[in-house]
């Protein structure tokens, strides 16, 4: 992932990049979606596509009081990304 700045409307691109590195970012988010964190890791373009340069999790273990509180909105939108994700519609 390389963050650009773009023009509203054309969303062309203007002006390098504003990282210096490519970078892979995950969202880590509770079951309940009520909380999330970020994480970052430096990233390399191989022929499989793009993979981080450090020890990627699939999970994290956290302390609660390290996660960030996740809003309304975005709460509807983690749970239905993970119902997806992992078919959570079947499990009940």
């Amino acid at each position: 992932m390389l963050e650009w700045k773009v023009k509203p409307g054309s969303r062309k691109v203007t002006g390098a990049p504003l990282r210096e590195r490519p970078a892979i970012r995950a969202v880590y988010v509770t079951e309940n979606a009520t909380q999330a964190i970020v994480q970052e890791w430096d990233a390399t373009k191989r022929s499989s596509g793009w993979v981080p340069d450090k020890d990627f999790a699939s999970v994290l273990a956290k302390r609660p009081e390290k996660l960030d509180p996740v809003g309304p909105t975005d709460q509807q939108l983690f749970q239905r990304l993970l119902a997806n994700l992992y078919d959570l519609g079947r499990c009940s």
